[in-house]
């Protein structure tokens, strides 16, 4: 149960001249990077604060919440210093709601997902190139050299994963990285909306898309479910479905060095997943010719 707390006087007062008097702090459960709370205010309108690591961290956040359009993710109401205050989301987290439903509803779901990351991802930031999309590519190194010393990868399968070919480019835009039934919110009126901001970032929409993927996680019709309802609302999926190997292998990347340094007894189902992926991946790698 979440822990009821006060806030400290100068926290107090900062948010009281933003007009967000708080009659107390909820702590919220979560496994982010930084404490989260939920402010009840005096006025009964509630508030969702998040503790970052750094300033700066919270003002990349603040600055990508700025640039969406209203009614995807919660509005920010104030930031002071490195805690950022959004509005809080009533409603149902998805993944309570997906475990009494048919399999039609989930269906219906994952492309109210698509959708909602359609317009999410509607405003284009200037595309990266290959060079810079290297820094994905390192990243799928660094997780399976680390994986192949746990012995949960071998070592041909690190190396089909991390000579997988990178796109040549990559569209951009603000993503929101961990789109999945966890952080997903059905409100009363029956929209769909993300919540959980700490990722949100400027980043390939394609790795977007193999997040959402990866995270809830999603078969292949679900997928294509998914990536249809994406492209009705205007996504272009083309680049995830071009490279769908190499973004999926830095989606679960991600994943895997998360879970490492956060949660080390819940790697074994993203490893077994690269696992699969590899022998994928060496399938369709051309053999030399002699």
């Amino acid at each position: 149960m979440p822990v009821v707390t006060t806030p400290g006087p100068r926290v107090r007062a900062m948010l009281a001249r933003h007009g967000l008097a708080v009659a107390q702090v909820v702590r919220l459960p979560g496994q982010g990077h930084g404490a989260t709370f939920r402010l009840d205010l005096a006025d009964g309108r509630r508030a969702k604060m998040r503790q970052f690591l750094t300033q700066e961290a919270a003002a990349r956040v603040e600055q990508c919440l700025a640039a969406l359009p209203p009614q995807l993710m919660p509005a920010v109401l104030v930031r002071l210093g490195r805690r950022l205050v959004v509005e809080y989301v009533e409603g149902t987290v998805l993944s309570h709601h997906l475990r009494r439903a048919s399999g039609g509803e989930r269906v219906s779901q994952v492309r109210a997902t698509g959708r909602l990351l359609a317009r999410l991802h509607d405003a284009d930031v200037p595309p990266v190139t290959a060079s810079a999309l290297g820094q994905y590519q390192r990243v799928v190194s660094l997780v399976t050299a680390r994986l192949v010393r746990r012995r949960l990868l071998d070592a041909a399968g690190a190396a089909a994963l991390t000579t997988l070919p990178r796109p040549v480019t990559a569209r951009m835009a603000v993503t929101h990285g961990d789109a999945s039934p966890d952080n997903l919110v059905l409100t009363a009126a029956g929209g769909l909306l993300a919540i959980d901001e700490e990722r949100v970032a400027v980043r390939p929409v394609a790795f977007d898309l193999a997040r959402a993927v990866c995270r809830w996680p999603l078969d292949r019709d679900q997928e294509r479910a998914l990536l249809s309802a994406y492209a009705r609302a205007g996504g272009d999926a083309n680049q995830f479905r071009g490279h769908r190997l190499f973004w999926v292998a830095t989606a679960l990347s991600a994943t895997a060095a998360y879970r490492m340094r956060y949660h080390p007894k819940a790697i074994a189902p993203i490893a077994a997943h690269l696992r699969r992926l590899a022998a994928t991946a060496a399938t369709r790698t051309p053999r030399p010719r002699r």
